[in-house]
């Protein structure tokens, strides 16, 4: 175990030193996101424009890529019928994780993608829920309880190396940021402050927070909060980058965590230095600025420009020398902009419409719906690896999740069993919105593999309507039920004995049926076919239709012996 002197040294050196790249350019792209961000070349602040570009796009994919019907799947570790049971039941409880989730103020789920998108990077702390940990009775009481919880950290205050993860899980960590005195007084009563900030609750200081597979250790202003065992045996911590960066030789995390809009800044810049240009430009235009110019050697009066203003709709007063003329002054007004500078404006909007197409925002751009697909198609095709790594980073999540029910039994729900995580191999979780053209196309193609032998229901009913496991075998299970119960007469008759037993018509039923079971009486000699006996029966739904049946023997009618 690390002494304390060494955890600080750890976190000190994360955070000021392997990290501080990274911390730079993800605290540029906040200012992106709000809005704040620097245009050097625009020098009156008055005529900046900033239009929320940023944030308004990311929202709008955020939206349009991850649904609010978030499905986990689970994958046997053995081909037995135990394990698969286990497996069933992983995937049911943690279904129920990711819909109760949904209950909160903001999605996780998209909270977690626009961080990656945002940030380049995402975490997710996973510490079991405290109150379910000493209430043995929590699940009788709360049963929409979670017994683990979820906690979405802002990668700016969290540090793990890069060369100590694998698979999105660190071997140690450190949490590091700044916490208010009143904050730690609630949650750690025994903590007291130094004495130079002891009667100020609202001062905030430095926090820290350390943890490995063996301790997990927390201090504040430099006085130790806590030092304990980790009683789970691993790091509640799972991590994931966007995917637009790349890894280099030191994995050095600046290049790791390359945000969407880091990718971007530039454009965003351009489209606000020219668009304030010419609102710049438009303003003045319409509120002409008229500056004088005096010949050299003309005399003015010293207080000849006392009283002159630029405000629009002003009458400013200049006093003329003596004997001077007004032809002498020369009068130069604001002009607007020329034509070459609004096609310059086009092109630029045309670039950073590319960013974001008018097709993803609702609005038709007058093209072909062919072309308007293809276009929003390439738009959202680029966030398909944070979407991929968004549903990756909660796979881990839920996966850490179990794992630390299973060291909690207490944690553990009557429909779990001890060591069931064990019996899962693969935990994934899909957290993306469908697409109704290209559902409709799976469920099409998917419906022919299943007619043709293909592909079996169970796996079409997963894979193309998007069912989880469970669902796919209740809906099989209520497929087999109806077609028995349709394809059986006794069963029909059964289920028609009752409904008219519940609406008060059995004895009508039963009057009907006999009258059904009693043979028909033929009349003789009305109905004889053409060589006699009973008539034909075949098509014949009428008994007019019976007496026409040898009409076609008659005159004009007679068939020939051949066709007898």
């Amino acid at each position: 175990m690390l002494e304390v002197k060494e955890i600080r040294e750890f976190s000190t050196y994360q955070e000021k030193t392997r990290h501080s790249k990274r911390l730079l350019e993800q605290k540029t792209d906040m200012e992106f996101w709000n809005d704040v961000y620097t245009l050097p070349l625009v020098k009156n602040d008055s005529y900046v424009l900033r239009t929320g570009f940023v944030p308004e796009m990311m929202n709008g994919i955020t939206q349009q890529l991850i649904g609010e019907n978030p499905k986990l799947y689970t994958k046997s570790r053995k081909d037995t019928d135990a394990s698969k049971k286990a497996s069933l039941r992983i995937a049911g409880e943690g279904n129920r994780y990711l819909k109760t989730l949904l209950r909160e103020r903001f999605s996780p789920y998209r909270e977690t993608f626009k961080k990656l998108n945002i940030r380049g990077e995402a975490w997710i702390y996973v510490p079991h829920n405290e109150y379910c940990a000493l209430n043995d009775n929590w699940y009788e009481e709360n049963p929409d309880l979670i017994p683990v919880q979820f906690i979405l950290f802002d990668p700016m205050v969290v540090f793990a190396d890069p060369n100590e993860e694998k698979d999105g899980e660190p071997e140690r960590i450190c949490v590091s940021y700044e916490r208010s005195i009143r904050d730690l007084k609630t949650k750690y009563p025994d903590w007291n402050p130094k004495a130079s900030t002891k009667n100020d609750n609202n001062t905030k200081v430095p926090f820290l927070y350390y943890i490995d597979k063996d301790q997990m250790y927390a201090e504040a202003d430099e006085m130790v909060l806590f030092r304990k065992t980790n009683i789970y045996g691993l790091v509640p911590f799972v991590h994931a980058y966007a995917g637009y960066g790349i890894e280099t030789l030191d994995r050095d995390p600046a290049k790791l965590a390359l945000s969407r809009i880091g990718m971007m800044r530039d454009i965003v810049i351009q489209q606000s230095t020219i668009d304030s240009d010419i609102y710049f430009n438009t303003h003045r235009y319409a509120h002409k600025h008229k500056t004088l110019f005096i010949p050299a050697g003309a005399e003015r009066n010293p207080d000849a420009f006392a009283e002159y203003t630029e405000n629009p709709d002003g009458i400013s007063v200049v006093q003329l020398p003596d004997g001077a003329s007004p032809d002498w002054f020369k009068v130069d007004e604001t002009q607007q902009f020329d034509q070459s500078i609004y096609s310059y404006a086009d092109r630029v909007f045309a670039r950073s419409s590319m960013l974001y197409p008018m097709s993803l925002r609702g609005a038709a751009s007058g093209t072909s719906g062919r072309q308007e697909d293809l276009l929003s198609s390439s738009g959202l095709a680029i966030y398909q690896c944070s979407v991929e790594n968004n549903n990756l980073l909660w796979s881990r999540a839920c996966d850490k999740a179990f794992k630390i029910i299973d060291r909690i039994p207490n944690l553990r729900t009557p429909d779990l069993k001890e060591g069931d995580s064990n019996s899962v191999s693969e935990i994934t979780v899909d957290l993306r919105r469908d697409d109704l053209v290209d559902r409709d196309r799976k469920i099409a193609n998917g419906r022919v593999s299943v007619t043709n032998g293909q592909r079996s229901l169970r796996t079409h009913l997963i894979k193309d309507y998007g069912l989880t496991e469970e669902e796919a075998d209740n809906e099989i299970d209520e497929i087999l039920a109806e077609k028995i119960m349709f394809q059986s007469p006794d069963i029909a008759a059964f289920l028609g004995f009752k409904a008219a037993q519940k609406s008060g018509m059995a004895d009508e039923l039963e009057a009907y049926n006999a009258q059904l079971e009693k043979p028909p009486e033929m009349e003789m000699g009305s109905k004889i076919g053409s060589k006699g006996g009973q008539p034909r029966q075949g098509n014949i739904k009428t008994e007019t239709g019976a007496e026409m049946v040898d009409v076609s023997n008659t005159a004009g009618g007679m068939r020939s012996p051949a066709n007898v």
